[in-house]
């Protein structure tokens, strides 16, 4: 009997589901365009976040200062108490990273696979760029489909194709923001998964944004603790010198 009575508050309920005030829409260029807006709203951030790596190579956390602007330029300084670990620089055409613990400097075009070695996932900059502002990524080319209603998860599902491969974004019923995004793999960028959770401020950004690769092994948190958003950011913040007493790698 005491079975029976507790067994219906162990039924998993899927969240309610709530559409906006103009009701369920189900055109995908409705929403893709809602996605267009609020990305023309956001072109730069800069700040601190707490960045955690699950990986098979490693795992750990750091302080990041970041700094990012559209479409493709970026800046992270990992720092401890103890002082800078690296300082990762892209302008979307080349990058640079410096290794202050073996002082050791990189250069080179900004591929995929270069900023695959600051974060475990292989990322285009305009991807990188797009995570950090909080922002779903869209691949070059990408047009809307399909406009599904997932029920278990309670969000719109808008299906985008392109050329370079198909990616899903999650939207919040009510207010269409970005919620998720799956994008797909390609020639040499993996597929993953983004989450984007705990919305605040004035742009109602994303405080927390977590990666996860397609085949799970690969996670990568970044946990903003104070940012600025659409500051303005200077040219030269996303190249660096070489640092002195640095070898630089072939």
């Amino acid at each position: 009997m005491i079975a029976a009575l507790l067994l219906p508050s162990c039924i998993h309920r899927p969240p309610k589901l709530e559409f906006g005030p103009r009701g369920r829409i189900t055109d995908p260029r409705v929403a893709f365009r809602a996605v267009r807006a609020r990305e023309a709203q956001v072109r730069s951030v800069q700040g601190e976040a707490r960045a955690a790596v699950h990986a098979t190579r490693g795992s750990g956390h750091v302080t990041e200062l970041i700094a990012a602007e559209r479409p493709t330029s970026a800046r992270l300084d990992a720092v401890t108490a103890f002082g800078p670990l690296a300082t990762f620089t892209t302008d979307g055409r080349r990058f640079a990273l410096a290794d202050f613990r073996h002082h050791v400097f990189y250069q080179g075009r900004a591929t995929a696979a270069a900023i695959g070695q600051l974060l475990p996932l292989r990322l285009p900059a305009a991807e990188l760029v797009s995570l950090l502002l909080g922002l779903p990524p869209l691949v070059e080319g990408a047009a809307p489909v399909r406009l599904t209603v997932d029920v278990e998860r309670a969000v719109y599902v808008l299906w985008l194709a392109s050329p370079l491969g198909d990616e899903r974004i999650e939207l919040d019923p009510r207010t269409l923001r970005p919620v998720a995004v799956a994008v797909g793999g390609r020639l040499d960028v993996p597929g993953y998964r983004a989450t984007f959770s705990d919305l605040g401020g004035a742009f109602d950004l994303p405080r927390d944004v977590q990666l996860v690769s397609a085949d799970g092994k690969t996670t990568v948190e970044i946990e903003w603790r104070e940012r600025k958003v659409n500051p303005t950011l200077a040219p030269t913040l996303f190249t660096q010198p070489v640092p002195a007493g640095f070898q630089v790698a072939p």
